[in-house]
């Protein structure tokens, strides 16, 4: 469980780079690079999103991963909880 909290602490993180990113491009706009269309600081703010983009899918894939992980143990402990309640009830029903 602390693997999917700190999980979606990181994927909160890098969407927050990428909102404070996007807000201060659109906040300061620069002239642009007649010789290639962009700004430097625009295509560093490009690599630094596609890079956060892809950090994202890795958390979100680790995610989904822990999630199903979690789903499968849930579902072995309701196996053996209901083996433990069976059991249970045939020693009460043995002692009666």
């Amino acid at each position: 469980m602390e693997q999917i909290e700190e999980i979606e602490r990181r994927i909160s993180m890098a969407l927050d780079k990428i909102a404070a990113g996007l807000d201060g491009a659109m906040s300061q706009p620069e002239p642009i690079d007649d010789a290639h269309g962009e700004t430097e600081e625009v295509m560093a703010l490009r690599a630094e999103n596609e890079r956060l983009a892809a950090q994202v899918a890795g958390l979100q894939s680790e995610l989904t991963q822990a999630q199903a992980d979690r789903d499968e143990q849930t579902a072995q402990v309701q196996k053996l909880y209901e083996k433990l309640a069976d059991a249970l009830n045939a020693s009460d029903a043995e002692d009666a």
